[in-house]
């Protein structure tokens, strides 16, 4: 049985997913794709279906997120096509194995698979077809994420799943640290710096940090975490991680947060709170910076997505922040607000922000952000992280934000 992925969720995961594929959305420790792989019987590398402008990223993020991938062009006919966004919880191929040409198998409103009954050569093809396909039920539990508030909601059961995965035998700390709970649900990496007087706490789920990353004096970190390759937390100064966290590789996170996801080489330095929020990568978040994750009235965040509308989240939504997207010092995001990629944010963000939006000091007013400006920015953050980054991958990442902005803006 031949099977791959594809971005069935590149709509519904936007903004993140404007520019990445969607087995590249970091959750739990790992990506979504490398979820779904452990619970598949997929052939190595996997191949990948993807809409055809983020061919180029998608092949080079093998080298940033380690899955190994083919991207393809086409998908034949009699393939099983799956959703890396659904996560299965019990034994799939027997219902992967009876599934015909023309079917889909659907878990609720979500596409889990399907299996073309012609050669399929364009991403938009791919779902207007499975669309129109037989309908079938999944029969078994999953885990299905559909929007990017969904993300949040199984961050830290995903998290203990991967720690069970990942952790190593705890090494030596030289420093001088406290932990609260069970100290065999720490589990640090090589080359880690911890300073004297962080607090670790796994009371509440473990805690897993990877090689290279540094923890500053006092900073105080609380299970279910990760902490990515070469991340550094606090700014020479005590930094408060609350737990449900994600924070990727080459970051660098200070100030509090809690129940966050943060993807890979992001920057949110300083003091300021983000919570029960979603933030790509390549975003600067400025000092002082804070998002709201609950009304006042403690009622219901109905959030409006980008592609499919208004949308009833839950009582705990923060932000979601596409890639690219600087936000200047005391920048006030309310609460579920979206804010696309390629964007410059200040003041207070009361609306959802569209890609390539440049926010005046009120926050009232905004105009469009020139992509050639955008892709100057870019490149000037990007190539400060060369020494992480596969050859190529800054110019990809500055050729990704001009094709973005000639299908956004255009």
């Amino acid at each position: 049985m031949e099977i791959m992925f594809a971005d069935f969720a590149h709509d519904t995961l936007k903004p993140l997913t404007w520019t990445r594929s969607v087995i590249d959305v970091e959750v739990g420790g790992a990506t979504l794709a490398e979820h779904a792989a452990s619970r598949l019987p997929l052939a190595t590398p996997v191949e990948v279906f993807v809409p055809e402008y983020l061919h180029k990223i998608t092949t080079l993020n093998e080298d940033i997120y380690g899955l190994e991938r083919r991207v393809v062009s086409s998908v034949p006919e009699g393939t099983v096509v799956w959703n890396p966004a659904v996560l299965p919880e019990g034994p799939v191929k027997p219902e992967l194995a009876s599934l015909s040409p023309g079917e889909t198998l659907f878990d609720g409103n979500t596409i889990v698979a399907m299996v073309p009954d012609t050669t399929v050569d364009t991403h938009g093809e791919l779902l207007t077809l499975a669309e129109s396909y037989t309908r079938r039920t999944l029969e078994i539990d999953a885990v299905t994420v559909r929007f990017p508030w969904d993300l949040d909601r199984i961050n830290g059961r995903l998290l203990r799943t991967e720690f069970g995965r990942q952790s190593s035998e705890v090494p030596t700390i030289d420093a001088e640290v406290e932990v609260l709970g069970d100290r065999s649900k720490l589990s640090v990496g090589s080359d880690v710096n911890v300073d004297p007087g962080v607090t670790f706490d796994t009371r509440n789920g473990p805690i897993l940090i990877s090689d290279g990353s540094k923890i500053s004096a006092n900073s105080r970190l609380e299970g279910p975490l990760y902490i990515g390759k070469h991340t550094k937390i606090g700014a020479g100064q005590s930094a408060v991680i609350h737990g449900n966290t994600h924070v990727g590789n080459v970051c660098r996170v200070g100030g509090e947060v809690e129940n966050l996801i943060v993807h890979s080489f992001t920057n949110k330095y300083h003091y300021g709170f983000l919570g029960h929020s979603v933030v790509g990568s390549w975003v600067n978040v400025g000092a002082g910076t804070t998002n709201s994750d609950l009304k006042n009235t403690y009622g219901e965040v109905v959030v409006s997505h980008p592609t499919e509308g208004r949308q009833t989240a839950g009582t705990k939504v923060g932000a979601t922040i596409g890639d690219h997207t600087k936000a200047g010092i005391q920048t006030s995001i309310h609460t579920g607000k979206q804010v696309g990629p390629c964007c410059s944010l200040i003041g207070r963000v009361s609306e959802d922000v569209p890609p390539f939006t440049w926010q005046d000091p009120s926050g009232a007013s905004a105009e469009r952000y020139d992509v050639d400006r955008a892709e100057t920015h870019c490149s000037r953050m990007v190539t400060r992280r060369e020494e992480h980054l596969p050859e190529g991958y800054a110019r990809a990442q500055r050729a990704l934000v001009r094709e973005l902005g000639s299908l956004v803006l255009d």
